[in-house]
């Protein structure tokens, strides 16, 4: 199986921060 990683963006405009994301 591939394992995807990848960058969700998330909170507000002033203050955005990127969560991680596995999903398989």
């Amino acid at each position: 199986m591939a394992t995807r990683i990848r960058l969700k963006r998330m909170g507000a405009k002033k203050n955005p921060f990127y969560r991680v994301v596995v999903a398989d």
